[in-house]
């Protein structure tokens, strides 16, 4: 960790809507992925350097993000509500969280280094625990939480928190560029200047209704808890551009297949798995599997808008690697094209079935293979524009994801937006097995600094 890092909180207050959600849309009601999302909060931390050729008044620049932040909120509006059941959020304008702070240091001391995921460094920055519950003075959960911290250099951090019950990673773009498209409006009609923010927030329980889940408490709780298995380990792994390129172009030779860059990726970090597990040999298990999530908006009939609020990620769909499959697992073509099967399972009439009759049956599946430990579940954040957010300042310099989620891969882009970053979730004993894995070892750097950073 950086010498004195330290985070002070500065303020903390409560930012509502700028306009009242009227009456007719106090009842945000929540789907049925909704309802079976992880409790916890999905969260990102943007870094901003300062700028040379620019400068900003820390205070002016606070009163910008908040000022912007509840006009978002007039849009975002579920955000600012609260649980009224299972079933839905009272739209009630309750506010946000929003807090600011100061880091007695440079950015540079913080992430222009050789940097591994350092929980008493990253959760600092961020205004909450991500499987933590923010609350308000009534006790009730806050859906939302923002924190800019201020760096003694003149950086800035702007760290995150939506709960998951209502948001996924494509709405949390979607609204950090909305923000940032109110941050830009505001601080221009201060200059005397224009601007302008469209944006569409969809109710989706037309598409994906819910459902009493009371006879499935049971399968829940159990997932809720092997989302939270104690004594796991975060790691980030960076793929670099030069690395992506050959990993595909290796693949390609092998199989005649030209993967996407996140299946490369993804197929190099299940095969280490695949490896790991096989050597525990525990149980009974027939096949090795991963979850990949897939963005659901473009693949309905009619597709989705891209601002469609929730969680429209698919509920899993397998990829499977039989347990005593004569193939080498090191064989990645092998690999991706399992994955590649699998999402191309997400579509339309797949999707309204899983999620139908069917839904319970595909949910006690998925539970008992994560909480067995026998999935692995992998995540593609990458092709959002979280390197587009712009406040005012300019555009972030990195973006880290933390949480402690059980078996978890979550894929950012790299900054130049080729190179992919991994953030893989582990126990300590696979973790210290994954991380001297050939293929990792080979197309793969462990704890590469932060580029980019300068005082």
């Amino acid at each position: 960790m950086a010498p004195n890092f330290k985070v002070e909180i500065t303020s903390a207050e409560s930012v509502k809507p700028s306009s009242p959600t009227p009456d007719h849309l106090r009842a945000h009601n929540l789907t049925i992925l909704d309802q079976t999302a992880p409790h916890a909060y999905v969260p990102l931390c943007l870094f901003f350097p300062r700028r040379r050729a620019s400068s900003y008044d820390q205070d002016s620049f606070a009163e910008t993000l908040r000022d912007s932040l509840s006009n978002t909120l007039s849009v975002y509006y579920p955000l600012a509500g609260r649980y009224k059941d299972a079933f839905s959020v009272d739209c009630n304008d309750a506010g946000a969280h929003f807090v600011r702070a100061r880091v007695g240091c440079h950015l540079s001391d913080a992430l222009g280094q050789e940097t591994t995921v350092d929980e008493d460094r990253l959760l600092p920055l961020l205004p909450c625990r991500p499987q933590g519950r923010r609350v308000d003075s009534d006790g009730e959960l806050v859906l939302l939480a923002v924190q800019v911290s201020f760096f003694e250099c003149g950086g800035v951090s702007v760290g995150v928190c939506a709960w998951h019950g209502v948001s996924d990673a494509c709405t949390l773009a979607c609204f950090l560029r909305t923000w940032s498209g109110f941050a830009m409006k505001v601080a221009a009609l201060h200059e005397g200047g224009n601007g302008g923010v469209a944006v569409v927030v969809r109710d989706c329980t037309d598409v994906f209704p819910p459902r009493d889940l009371s006879v499935a408490s049971e399968c829940l709780e159990r997932f809720q808890a092997a989302v939270a298995t104690p004594g796991t380990r975060i790691k980030r792994f960076v793929f670099g551009r030069d690395e992506v390129a050959a990993l595909r172009r290796d693949i390609e030779a092998a199989s005649s297949q030209r993967p996407s860059r996140v299946q490369a990726v993804s197929a190099v970090i299940w095969a280490a798995a695949i490896k790991i597990a096989r050597d525990k040999k525990e149980g009974r298990r027939r096949y090795h599997i991963a979850a990949m999530t897939t963005n659901l908006r473009s693949r309905m009939k009619p597709a989705l808008p891209e601002q469609a609020m929730g969680n429209l990620v698919q509920i899993p769909v397998f990829a499977e690697w039989p347990v005593d499959n004569d193939d080498d697992e090191n064989d990645y073509g092998a690999v991706a094209g399992k994955l590649r099967e699998s999402v191309k399972m997400v579509n339309d009439e797949n999707m309204r079935e899983a999620t139908g009759s069917g839904f319970l049956d595909v949910l006690r599946r998925f539970v008992e293979e994560y909480a067995g430990g026998n999935l692995l579940a992998i995540s593609s954040w990458c092709r959002f524009p979280f390197y587009e957010v712009d406040f005012g300042i300019g555009k972030p310099v990195w973006m880290c994801f933390f949480t402690m989620c059980y078996n978890l891969v979550v894929l950012l882009d790299a900054e130049d937006g080729v190179g992919v970053e991994a953030w893989v979730t582990l126990s300590e004993e696979d973790m210290s097995k994954f991380e001297k894995d050939v293929g990792v070892l080979k197309y793969a750097a462990c704890s590469k600094s932060i580029v980019g950073v300068r005082h």
